[in-house]
C-alpha cells in the first residue's frame, strides 16, 4: 500500500495508547472524545438483554465532547461517514451512520435530504455482506470500497467542508480474517482476494492525497 505508506511518512502521527478493556467500543469513543473509560463509561460495544439478545449500545449516552463537535463550534462545516460509537446529535450535518449504529435505515442518513446532494450515498455501505463462503465474504469488500469511495470523491469534490472523517471499515474487517496470512506472505487464495482490496483501497487513498 504505497500511497498509504507515502501519507505516513509525509504525516504527523504518534503511536496510540491502549485503553482498558482493549475492546474497540471503549477505544472509539476514547479517540473521539479524549478520555478514558473512568470518565466516558462506554465499556462495551453491546450488551444482552433480559432475554439474552445482543443489542448494541447506545453512544447516545456519552456526554462528552467528542473533537468533531469542538471544531463544529469552531463554525467548520463538518462531513462524517462511517465513526464507530458516535452520533451527530450535537452537529447540524451532514453524517453517514456507522456499522455499530443502533438505528434503523431510514435514520442513517443525517438529513435525510443528503442524498439529493450526493447521489452517490444511495449505495452507502455500513454493514458486512453476508456469505457462508470466507473467499466469497472477503470478494463483496471491493464493492464496498467502490461505492464508498466514490463518495468520498463526490464529498471532498463538493469543496463543501472544513473537515471530514471517512472510514471504510474493510481494512479491518480483512485483519480479522487474513491478517496472519498477509503477514506471512502466504498465497493462499483469502490472502490474493484480501490484497486486491487493499490495493484498491490505497489507489483511492492516492486519489485522496492528490487534491
Amino acid at each position: 500500500m504505497k500511497n498509504l505508506s507515502d501519507l505516513l511518512n509525509e504525516s504527523a502521527y504518534s503511536t496510540a495508547k491502549i485503553i482498558f478493556p482493549a475492546l474497540s467500543g471503549p477505544a472509539w469513543v476514547s479517540i473521539l472524545t479524549g478520555q478514558g473509560v473512568g470518565t466516558h463509561g462506554f465499556l462495551n460495544s453491546f450488551f444482552y438483554d433480559k432475554d439474552m439478545k445482543v443489542k448494541i449500545n447506545n453512544p447516545d449516552e456519552v456526554i462528552e465532547e467528542h473533537f468533531y463537535e469542538a471544531i463544529s463550534k469552531l463554525g467548520e462545516k463538518i462531513f462524517l461517514m462511517d465513526v464507530p460509537f458516535s452520533t451527530s446529535k450535537n452537529i447540524p450535518g451532514d453524517f453517514l451512520d456507522s456499522y455499530f449504529s443502533n438505528k434503523s435505515k431510514d435514520e442513517l442518513i443525517v438529513p435525510p435530504n443528503l442524498v439529493e446532494k450526493f447521489v452517490s450515498i444511495k449505495n452507502y455501505v455500513n454493514y458486512k455482506k453476508k456469505s457462508k463462503n470466507i473467499n466469497d465474504y472477503l470478494r463483496s469488500f471491493k464493492d464496498i470500497v467502490l461505492s464508498n469511495g466514490q463518495i468520498i470523491k463526490d464529498v471532498v469534490n463538493s469543496k463543501e467542508y472544513g473537515f471530514m472523517f471517512f472510514q471504510i471499515t474493510v481494512a479491518d474487517w480483512i485483519q480479522h480474517k487474513a491478517l496472519v496470512d498477509i503477514k506471512h506472505n502466504r498465497n493462499t487464495q483469502k490472502a490474493q482476494i484480501s490484497r486486491e482490496v487493499l490495493c484498491e483501497l490505497d489507489k483511492l487513498i492516492g486519489w485522496i492525497k492528490s487534491q
